[in-house]
């Protein structure tokens, strides 16, 4: 009897576990700081991929990690440079025309992109 109380106390910690980080799961996709979606996109109003950026998530700007140096640089999903890849090309950008935006850290960009990136990336995936 004395070695059901902890396992049942186990297994009924763990299904409570489980059942939170499901419910969780939701919320995080909308609140990641590191995303721009189109539903947010619309929300702003913004003429410009480089408004966007600058309403909701103005740090973009400026990577704040360990071993960041320089400016952002922004890219296409196809890892191409946007112009001369600084975040005015975002100027650009018609924001109706963009799906997603996506920030990566120093560390990430890096490795995605190369050592010209060390400052972090602005990913634009467009419609």
């Amino acid at each position: 009897m004395r070695m059901r109380t902890p396992l049942i106390f186990c297994v009924a910690f763990t299904v409570a576990g489980c059942a939170s980080a499901a419910q969780n799961a939701g919320a995080s996709a909308d609140s990641n700081a590191n995303l721009i979606t189109a539903e947010q996109i619309a929300q702003v109003q913004a003429p410009t991929a480089y408004e966007v950026v600058d309403r909701l998530h103005r740090p973009w700007w400026r990577d704040q990690s360990p071993g960041a140096a320089g400016s952002v640089v922004v890219y296409w999903s196809n890892n191409q440079k946007i112009d001369d890849g600084s975040k005015d090309a975002l100027r650009q950008v018609p924001a109706s025309d963009v799906l997603v935006l996506e920030h990566l850290k120093s560390s990430d960009a890096v490795a995605r992109f190369g050592i010209e990136a060390k400052g972090g990336a602005i990913v634009v995936t467009r419609r």
